[in-house]
């Protein structure tokens, strides 16, 4: 009798979990940030797109997408409305005051690009010995500017910037980003830091970008849910990730979009 009990009482957890979500469920994204995620005329498509839609289904609604720029997907101030988000986030101690983390679902790298065609020459023994005031373009809210201070990864540490004596720009999407490495701004960029996955698509679209050394670094990407969200939401929006992760959704997605499995394992 124990035994039904306890199996009933599951399935009933279960099936309130996934109606936790009201349907239809509002998730931001990136328009501009391919292959993760990116508007089109019918409907946003990319990685993050799919594996979004897959867990909003597994929480028994249909997504509804709604464009912004990465800074507003990050910070503090969330329409009630919005229920999670998929955007390829970092994790940080200052987001973990807003957010509630779900994953991390994939593994991105992280690198320092420059047009191919710059003359400038990289010292192969040290390709990050970077030229004083040399201006690097991130996008605004990204963990990239963090990471070129000396400010992220550091475990607390005081180091030295990593890139040297350098001045970062910030630009509302990593398209901007892109545009700005061309000249095509008012602030023109010599560097810019994006993902190895984003440099990649523009790259295999004939864009002239060069990446500078080997990967700044790899780091877990994560699911957000604020804080705010009701513990039956937290619950349900987990068990949707691992269902999804589980049936292999990741994976596949992260092959046809990403040229290869960088989904993470998942407990």
């Amino acid at each position: 009798m124990k035994t039904i009990a306890r199996l009933s009482l599951l399935l009933t957890m279960a099936l309130c979990a996934r109606a936790a979500l009201a349907d239809p469920i509002v998730l931001p994204f990136d328009p501009e940030y391919p292959p993760m995620s990116v508007a089109t005329d019918a409907a946003p498509e990319g990685f993050d797109i799919v594996v979004a839609t897959e867990i909003a289904r597994e929480l028994g609604g249909e997504p509804t997408f709604v464009p912004s720029d990465f800074n507003t997907i990050q910070g503090d101030g969330w329409p009630d409305e919005w229920a999670f988000t998929v955007s390829s986030t970092s994790r940080s101690t200052d987001r973990e005051e807003r957010f509630h983390f779900v994953g991390p679902y994939y593994f991105a790298a992280v690198v320092l690009v420059k047009l191919a065609s710059d003359a400038a020459t990289v010292d192969p023994d040290d390709p990050f010995n970077l030229p004083a005031g040399a201006r690097i373009g991130v996008c605004d809210g990204c963990i990239y500017k963090a990471f070129v201070e000396g400010n992220y990864l550091s475990d607390g540490e005081d180091v030295d910037p990593p890139l040297g004596d350098v001045e970062v720009l910030t630009y509302a999407f990593e398209t901007d980003v892109l545009r700005a490495l061309v000249g095509d701004t008012d602030q023109p960029v010599d560097y810019a830091i994006t993902s190895a996955a984003f440099a990649q698509h523009f790259r295999n679209l004939g864009f002239p970008l060069e990446q500078v050394g080997p990967p700044l670094f790899v780091e877990p990407l994560w699911i957000t849910q604020p804080l705010r969200a009701p513990t039956t939401e937290r619950a349900a929006l987990e068990e949707a990730f691992r269902r999804v992760a589980g049936a292999g959704t990741i994976s596949q997605a992260s092959r046809d979009f990403l040229g290869g499995d960088f989904s993470a394992p998942v407990d």
